[in-house]
């Protein structure tokens, strides 16, 4: 559920909580790392979410980042607006993913 309908629903009886992903350096903490080259590359991989201090920084962080991204993508996204063609949706969240930073048109 999105936070606008939450409100309808719940009509001002809630708390929203923002939560933010972990920066670097709490990332360090948080795993309690040193800084090093190998660490940022992994911080870079898996991002800062913090559940991940319950994985190790390996296959079993991808699986629980990948089986975010699908949730986040077909079940909240696909069926919530009834969308017949996922996979060029998936097609275009990868392009978009990979090309971030860079200018592009709906032309090219």
């Amino acid at each position: 559920m999105l936070s606008g309908e939450l409100a309808t629903y719940l009509s001002g009886r809630y708390i929203e909580f923002t939560i933010y992903s972990l920066s670097y350096s709490e990332f360090l903490l948080f795993h309690k790392l040193k800084d090093t080259d190998k660490n940022m590359e992994h911080y870079f991989k898996y991002g800062g979410l913090p559940y991940l201090i319950n994985l190790t920084l390996n296959d079993q962080a991808f699986e629980y980042l990948n089986s975010i991204y699908t949730g986040i993508l077909f079940r909240d996204v696909v069926s919530r607006y009834n969308l017949r063609n996922s996979n060029f949706l998936e097609k275009l969240v990868l392009f978009l993913a990979d090309n971030i930073g860079s200018l592009f048109s709906a032309k090219k």
